[in-house]
Order: C-alpha cells, then structure tokens, then sequence
C-alpha cells in the first residue's frame, strides 16, 4: 500500500508528539501491529447520501488510535489520537477533572 498522509494527520501527530510524523511506511507499520477496530466502508443513508467509515487501528502499547481512508486513492492517513491532548483530562492529565476542579 502507498500511503500519504493528510494534512489534519500530520497536524496532530506534531500537536500529539511535538515532533515531525514518520514516514508512511512507519504509520503503515504502526498499523499492521496494530489491533483492527473497524473496517473501512462506504455507506448510504436511505435519502442516497453517503458517507465513509474510515478504517480505525488500535496500538495499545503506544496508546494511539490511527484512522486511515483506505478508499481515497491512494489512501490517506487522516489522523490520530491519544490520551496526551492539553486539557483533555485523560491520559497525562490523569484524573479526568478539568485542570481548574484539581486546583
């Protein structure tokens, strides 16, 4: 697979990880040892739209979740996500009140 990476995606792998994403093969890699959660698909509302579920894959051991369109040509990473988010109350935040109830 050639995988490119969106613009969001590489937004938030520098917001999440302070450092340039790798290269796609890497992200490919990440995904192919990781837990897959859901299958990219195509789906139509009964009014005719439609809309794509984006293939979702959990790596457990380095606390990320990567959605990629694997319908796009070629398909894209699209983003992220981890429990490191400033403010978020989870991950590093650890206790899962905002920054102002801990104080």
């Amino acid at each position: 697979m050639c995988l490119a990476l969106s613009k969001h995606f590489r937004y938030r792998w520098r917001e999440q990880f302070g450092e340039e994403p790798p290269a796609p093969e890497r992200i490919e890699r990440i995904c192919s040892e990781s837990i897959w959660l859901q299958k990219g698909r195509l789906l139509q509302e009964p009014d005719g739209t439609q809309y794509k579920l984006l293939s979702t894959f959990w790596h457990p051991e380095r606390g990320l979740v990567i959605k990629i369109d694997r319908l796009s040509d070629p398909p894209r990473a699209v983003t992220v996500i981890t429990g490191r988010r400033k403010g978020s109350g989870i991950g590093d935040q650890g206790s899962g009140k905002s920054r102002k109830a801990r104080q």
